[in-house]
């Protein structure tokens, strides 16, 4: 199976940065637990990217196993450009890239 370059954009890097602290501050381990969910999503997107609905345009969404949190993305010739990954609390529209 084709392995898609995994590019994670800066300001998905930072939500993941602040979901990890937040788990963590609940409960020590919990952040870990979030990246390894996370890892799990990325590992999927970036050998089946188009295995998620389309939701805007070229982007897609990939949800992230236990915990409520999405992945936005979109497939870019040979790389998988993860644009945001946030809690589904968060109003989808504000995440959508045209």
């Amino acid at each position: 199976m084709k392995q898609y370059e995994l590019v994670i954009k800066e300001e998905a890097q930072s939500e993941i940065s602040s979901a990890y602290n937040w788990y963590e501050n609940k409960s020590e381990g919990l952040g870990e637990r979030f990246l390894e969910s996370l890892e799990n999503c990325f590992n999927i997107i970036s050998t089946q990217p188009t295995i998620f609905q389309k939701i805007y345009k070229k982007q897609r969404q990939a949800i992230v196993h236990v915990f409520p949190y999405v992945v936005m993305y979109q497939k870019d010739n040979n790389q998988v450009i993860v644009f945001a990954v946030f809690n589904t609390h968060q109003e989808v529209k504000k995440k959508l890239r045209s």
